[in-house]
């Protein structure tokens, strides 16, 4: 019986250590006041460096540094927050999308930036979404920035009405 009982212990304790990391790795994301920094792999084959200034625990400004971004240099104190998975940093990036952020805009820009297939997928679902004409209209400049073939057919779909 004791045996039985601590092995139940043991897979519970277990199954704790995996759900809290879990939950640890969905909340990823800069959540204290001041300048926060992390790199991501870029579309391009670089490194995205994305800066942000959190007030009140939500974003207020947005700058990006990398090798297709042509902005003036930036410097500012910045927590780092080191190498960030793709998935993580567009998990938070997408938070800011919606029509009440007034980072709507550079968040876009920011996601089209990020390596893989999912930002043109998170850009064509908002085109599609039809919420906010300003926010659609920044979608589908970035799309058709987009060096994608996924980001053509997207594309092509609007022109055809066939989507």
């Amino acid at each position: 019986m004791k045996t039985s009982v601590r092995l139940l212990l043991i897979a519970l304790l277990v199954a704790a250590c995996i759900a809290s990391e879990s939950l640890a790795a969905g909340d990823w994301g800069p959540t204290e006041d001041g300048w926060h920094t992390w790199q991501v792999a870029a579309a391009d084959g670089g490194e995205l460096q994305i800066y942000v200034s959190m007030e009140r625990g939500r974003p207020v400004k947005l700058r990006l540094q990398g090798d297709s971004i042509c902005s003036g240099h930036f410097d500012v104190e910045a927590t780092d927050l080191g190498f960030v998975e793709v998935d993580q940093s567009i998990d938070w990036l997408r938070r800011y999308t919606e029509p009440q952020s007034e980072l709507g805009s550079e968040v876009l820009m920011a996601i089209s930036f990020h390596s893989g297939d999912r930002p043109v997928t998170i850009l064509a679902d908002v085109v599609k979404s039809g919420s906010n004409r300003k926010l659609r209209e920044e979608a589908l400049f970035w799309l058709a920035q987009s060096d994608s073939d996924d980001a053509f057919v997207v594309i092509d779909r609007l022109l055809s009405g066939k989507m």
